[in-house]
């Protein structure tokens, strides 16, 4: 997983932010100001964070108060790039990354990434899988 590879950064923010549901939510809107001028459909695009943010505080941190939550979002002219990294013990993510969404299972797991993965062009784990980076084309 290759954070930024020979682009030109525009912006970046950097966070690391508790390992709580009231730090997504403020950290949603910041990084919702921090994008509107770079991008026009920032809801989608909050949509998908959402619920990969949302994924690291319960599944990789498993709602531990004392642990936290590294994010950054790169700006460059081809694309948005957010990553995410949890310091959980990571999961085997490559069979999440290849399903796909069944709207007649309302207790199917994985309906993040997979929602993340509609919305964004690329969504990219570490080996480990407690590091996402979720790219999106600048480009329409």
């Amino acid at each position: 997983m290759q954070e930024v590879e020979d682009e030109i950064i525009v912006d970046s923010l950097n966070k690391e932010i508790s390992n709580t549901f009231y730090e997504v939510y403020k950290t949603e809107e910041e990084i919702e100001v921090f994008l509107r001028p770079y991008i026009d459909n920032i809801i989608e695009l909050k949509i998908g964070f959402h619920e990969i943010l949302a994924n690291a505080v319960e599944h990789g941190n498993d709602l531990d108060p004392d642990k936290s939550i590294k994010v950054k979002v790169i700006i460059t002219k081809q694309s948005i790039k957010i990553i995410i990294e949890d310091q959980g013990v990571g999961f085997d993510w490559y069979d999440k990354l290849v399903k796909e969404l069944d709207y007649n299972d309302s207790n199917e797991r994985g309906r993040g990434i997979i929602i993340a993965r509609k919305i964004y062009n690329k969504v990219e784990y570490n080996e480990q899988g407690n590091k996402v980076c979720l790219v999106k084309s600048r480009q329409n």
